[in-house]
């Protein structure tokens, strides 16, 4: 690991996890592992708006919001095409946030709660999109009219959680 490797400004477990497989199953070069991987996660964020848009319980506002969100962030988004241009491993982080917020929405906890733990592994400061996605979750929550309920506790433990995972990372990390 040199000066100019990821390695060496970052902390991220997910590089491995997502890597390894790959290459030890089915033969893959680092570029090659690579290359699936912003495929993959740029796809996953698509999809995650797609996901989004398709629920069934969702104001017309709220429709017309995550639709024209969707359409700049992919069509005329300057942070994403850099992100294609400048090709980072961080869109992980992205895809994964995106796609907790969808399983949310659509009640799959599992999923949610898997995407929560999985951002941390990105880099050292996933926690915090994990927090700031739990935050988000408890806007949408009361904005449907919900009151502090064992959910929003939830959610608060959560994002607290995740603040604590990036202060441990980068207590490791220093």
């Amino acid at each position: 690991v040199n000066d100019l490797s990821y390695h060496a400004h970052h902390l991220s477990p997910h590089m491995f996890l997502f890597g390894a497989p790959l290459a030890k199953l089915l033969g893959f070069t680092g570029i090659e592992i690579f290359a699936v991987h912003q495929g993959l996660f740029f796809g996953l964020f698509f999809l995650s708006f797609c996901l989004i848009v398709a629920q069934r319980d969702m104001r017309r506002r709220d429709w017309m919001v995550a639709t024209a969100s969707a359409l700049v962030l992919g069509g005329l988004s300057n942070a994403l095409f850099q992100a294609a241009s400048y090709p980072h491993f961080e869109i992980a982080m992205i895809a994964i946030a995106s796609l907790a917020i969808a399983a949310w929405l659509a009640r799959y906890r599992l999923l949610f709660v898997v995407c929560l733990a999985w951002l941390p592994l990105i880099r050292e400061d996933g926690g915090f999109y994990a927090a700031i996605v739990c935050i988000a979750c408890i806007a949408v929550e009361q904005d449907r009219g919900r009151r502090v309920d064992a959910s929003t506790r939830l959610l608060t433990v959560l994002a607290l959680a995740g603040l604590a995972a990036s202060a441990a990372a980068f207590l490791i990390k220093a």
